[in-house]
């Protein structure tokens, strides 16, 4: 047995856009001090960090069993502001993405880029924001006591937690 899920952009009339690296446009990995912040779904509790580089968030003291956004955020400058695709690395699990203050896309799945409107990147004072939204498995694994939790965590045939968060790298092109 097995499901697909279909995501689909209304603005797009049904056309399937085909991105391609722009020519001698050097890659650029966003890097810096990553202000992270979160709010649990369940017991709304919150957390804030910042980092100069992206982690797995689930091995962190205290976020073993988080569940719910995680927002990242980010300032840079460019030498060139051509790009026309940021690329997230790896995301676990669905992302939104917002380049100065416009709503760029949603990573659902995958490893698709996502295109950078015309004229959105500036030379200085950039800023990328990443909200991350997780599954809720590692939060269902310390329910011990719950039964249907306990079923569920069960089926992972692995009984690992999972990734949590943006772990990157963050690069535009």
């Amino acid at each position: 047995l097995e499901s697909v899920l279909l995501v689909l952009d209304p603005s797009s009339n049904g056309k399937l856009e085909v991105l391609e690296k722009a020519d001698n446009v050097p890659e650029f990995k966003i890097s810096g001090d990553w202000k992270i912040s979160g709010m649990h779904h369940i017991n709304n509790s919150d957390f804030r960090i910042i980092s100069n580089e992206l982690i797995d968030l689930g091995n962190q003291k205290g976020l073993e069993n988080f569940a719910g956004k995680i927002q990242y955020s980010v300032e840079f400058d460019l030498i060139i502001n051509t790009y026309t695709q940021i690329d997230l690395g790896e995301v676990f699990d669905i992302a939104e993405v917002v380049i100065n203050n416009e709503k760029v896309g949603i990573r659902w799945w995958g490893k698709k880029p996502l295109t950078i409107p015309p004229g959105l990147l500036k030379l200085q004072g950039n800023e990328l924001k990443i909200k991350v939204y997780n599954r809720l498995y590692n939060f269902c694994s310390s329910l011990k006591d719950n039964i249907t939790a306990s079923y569920w965590i069960n089926q992972n045939r692995h009984k690992s937690k999972l990734t949590t968060g943006l772990i990157g790298p963050v690069v535009l092109f």
